[in-house]
C-alpha cells in the first residue's frame, strides 16, 4: 500500500482550503460509532469488531495524537475510523466525510496519514503487512539473592530481567513484557505473553510480528 495512492484531488484541497479560510468554519456533529452502533452494524461499516479496533488504536494511538487544541480536532479513534471506513467501503471521499461528520479535505489527510504509518515498515525493507517488531533485551540488575538467585542469570552469566518489547517502524513502544527471569528464554516470555495470544485470536487479521524469537 502505497499512501501516494491517497495523495488524490490535491489541486481541489487547495481550493477547499481557500473557501475554509474565506468563510466562517463549520462545526461537524461527529457520531460516536462505538455508541450510536451494536456490534454487528458496527462490523458491517468498518469491516472489524469494536475490540478489534480499540487494539489497533492502541498500537497507533500515538502517531494520531491531536494536531490542535482546538475543540473541533480530531481524536485519534475518530480518525482511525475514518480511515477505516474508507478502506472497508472503497468510497468516495465525500461519501466518508458525510458519513463521519467531517470536511472532505479532513478525510483526504487521515486516509493518507494512516497509510503512511502502514508504509512505514515496508519502506525499511520491503518487507509488506508488518505491524510491529518483537525482540527481548536484557536489563541488568543486582543479585536478588535468596533462594531463586540463579533464576536471574542469564547465559551471559550476570543477573537480569529479560525485558521483551514490540516496537513501530520509528522504536516507538507499543507493547512490553517486563516479568522473566534472565535465565527465561525470549521464546518461553512470547509463548506466554498477551501479544502472541492477540494475533492467534486472529484480532490483527493480515498482518505480521516480525522477529526472530526461536
Amino acid at each position: 500500500m502505497n499512501p501516494r495512492d491517497y495523495d488524490i484531488f490535491e489541486d481541489d484541497l487547495d481550493i477547499l482550503e481557500i473557501f475554509d479560510q474565506g468563510f466562517p468554519r463549520r462545526i461537524y456533529n461527529r457520531a460516536n460509532a462505538f455508541e450510536s452502533l451494536d456490534n454487528w452494524g458496527f462490523y458491517r461499516r468498518y469491516r472489524l469488531t469494536k475490540e478489534t479496533v480499540l487494539d489497533m488504536l492502541d498500537l497507533i494511538e500515538n502517531q494520531l495524537e491531536f494536531p490542535s487544541d482546538m475543540n473541533n480536532s480530531v481524536s485519534p479513534i475518530n480518525q482511525l475510523l475514518t480511515c477505516l471506513r474508507f478502506f472497508a467501503s472503497a468510497g468516495y471521499l465525500q461519501t466518508i466525510a458525510d458519513v463521519q461528520g467531517m470536511h472532505v479535505s479532513t478525510v483526504s489527510r487521515i486516509v493518507k496519514k494512516i497509510a503512511a504509518t502502514q508504509q512505514k515498515f515496508f519502506d525499511i525493507a520491503e518487507f509488506p503487512r508488518v505491524l510491529g517488531a518483537v525482540d527481548g533485551t536484557h536489563v541488568k540488575i543486582q543479585s536478588p539473592g535468596g533462594n531463586d538467585e540463579e533464576v536471574f542469570r542469564n547465559r551471559k552469566t550476570y543477573f537480569s530481567i529479560n525485558v521483551q518489547c514490540v516496537s513501530d517502524a520509528e522504536l516507538n513502544i507499543e507493547d512490553i513484557v517486563v516479568r522473566w527471569p534472565g535465565s527465561a528464554h525470549d521464546s518461553t516470555i512470547f509463548n506466554n505473553s498477551r501479544i502472541r495470544a492477540r494475533f492467534e485470536n486472529n484480532e490483527f487479521p493480515d498482518n505480521l510480528l516480525l522477529g526472530d524469537i526461536l
